[in-house]
């Protein structure tokens, strides 16, 4: 995943004047930086991953443990790398503040410090050493669109907050109350807010971020913030996941954005009996416009989802919920597990407290999640081929084409019985489950028991 820094010192000149008049806003744009000297805790991992080959897991720290739960992540790092998962993304675990809040890890009160109840700056330092030990790479979450109401900038700086046209700080909207609108018009903002990223960069050699509400900020601001990361050290690359589905973030230097639309579409598929065929035609409308190498990241729930329900209740139950992940990674993005989703936690999961979870709970569902992140890594098709449809209302059909590595999924999308027709032109040659590698019998008419889905590989 090799960044190159005279390329994006390209896009910042030539593509940053008209990005800032397209983006609707009158930011100012920050002139360059990224000339500081960095005393780095570590050398830059060798083994971040290309960004099609991305394979995800969500640290939510609150379902690890009540307290010190960044070396009770620590100690689970062999058990998610199990997972095949190649990236981990650590949700926030920054001070958080008491002024007004709900004790939401999106409420901090300082940039550049981490919460007692999470751990200490070493215990973060040991648990993304052990992570890349273990050929993981570490993304931490980042929260540039607001700060808690008792942050040090609200009082000594109020200019860098959004005011209403009495001069009140303002939240971004009626239901974040706990939190405090940033202004993104003000220069000395964004640049403290640069150098917030920064810091955590060369403090515990993280690999990027994830950034959270992505789309409210200005364009320009994540396009000087990414550049400037990625010019802080010869051979470091950053890694760049975008809560958001506005295009221009990829133009900023974004490498991954959220699949949103499409997991509407899977909902309704897997919880409303809307044709299969609707989940090729969101994944196309997602990539039509996507540049080369830009990719979508893929999920059947992460925190915010978690929160509202538990996917076994969204997606027609235990077999309902791993069929429509398989649909979703198979498609063409880059599949995301959440903490505790390999272990089938089957009740509303916040993320503003701690909550206990049984990891011995469904082995099963832990090995078969397993072996599908296994065959999501071993195939070069999955991640990378080109897509042939042949699915119907009932079954996602799929044929995917990269070099001599051919794969077929099949994926049923109902709790009943299914036949779908496979085209003659994919049934010669030898075919074989990629999870179990037993030989499969390939034919025209195949019948597939409620939910069930089919990895072939040859």
């Amino acid at each position: 995943m090799k960044r190159y820094i005279l390329y994006y010192l390209l896009c910042f000149v030539i593509l940053l004047p008209a990005v800032s008049c397209d983006s609707g806003n009158d930011s100012p744009d920050i002139p360059g930086g990224g000339s500081e000297e960095y005393d780095f805790y570590a050398s830059p991992f060798d083994n971040v991953p290309e960004t099609a080959d991305i394979m995800m897991y969500q640290v939510n720290p609150r379902v690890f443990a009540r307290n010190n739960s960044l070396k009770a992540v620590t100690s689970k790092l062999e058990e998610i790398k199990a997972l095949s998962v190649n990236v981990i993304w650590l949700m926030p675990v920054y001070e958080l503040g008491i002024e007004k809040a709900q004790s939401s890890p999106y409420c901090i009160k300082d940039f550049k410090k981490l919460d007692p109840e999470f751990g200490t700056l070493e215990d973060l330092r040991e648990l993304v050493a052990k992570a890349h030990s273990l050929g993981m790479a570490v993304i931490m979450d980042w929260v540039a669109n607001h700060t808690s109401w008792d942050h040090a900038w609200i009082t000594a700086n109020k200019d860098w907050y959004s005011q209403d046209s009495q001069g009140n700080i303002v939240t971004p909207n009626s239901s974040w109350l706990d939190v405090a609108q940033l202004n993104y018009e003000n220069a000395a903002m964004r640049k403290e807010m640069i150098s917030a990223l920064k810091y955590w960069i060369y403090e515990t050699n993280i690999d990027g971020y994830r950034c959270d509400a992505a789309d409210r900020m200005p364009v320009n601001f994540w396009m000087e913030a990414i550049r400037e990361m990625r010019s802080m050290q010869t051979g470091r690359d950053i890694m760049m996941l975008a809560e958001g589905t506005r295009l221009d973030n990829f133009t900023a230097g974004f490498d991954i954005d959220y699949g949103w639309d499409f997991m509407k579409v899977l909902k309704q598929v897997y919880g409303s009996s809307e044709s299969a065929v609707s989940l090729v035609n969101s994944h196309e409308a997602e990539y039509k416009n996507l540049s080369t190498g830009k990719r979508k990241l893929r999920f059947i729930t992460n925190h915010d989802e978690a929160a509202e329900a538990p996917p076994f209740s969204i997606y027609g139950g235990r077999d309902g919920s791993v069929s429509a992940f398989v649909a979703a990674a198979s498609l063409g993005g880059n599949p995301l597990l959440y903490s505790s989703q390999e272990v089938g936690y089957n009740s509303r999961l916040s993320f503003f407290r701690y909550v206990e979870i049984d990891w011995s709970a469904n082995p099963d569902l832990l090995a078969e999640y397993q072996g599908i992140m296994k065959a999501f890594a071993a195939s070069t098709a999955l991640r990378k081929g080109a897509l042939q449809s042949f699915s119907t209302k009932d079954v996602l059909g799929i044929y995917k084409l990269y070099e001599r590595n051919k794969v077929i999924v099949l994926a049923n999308a109902r709790n009943n019985q299914r036949t779908i027709q496979v085209d003659k032109t994919y049934l010669s040659g030898n075919w074989k489950n990629a999870i179990t590698g037993e030989a499969v019998n390939l034919t025209e008419q195949m019948e597939l028991q409620p939910y069930q889905y089919l990895i072939l590989t040859k």
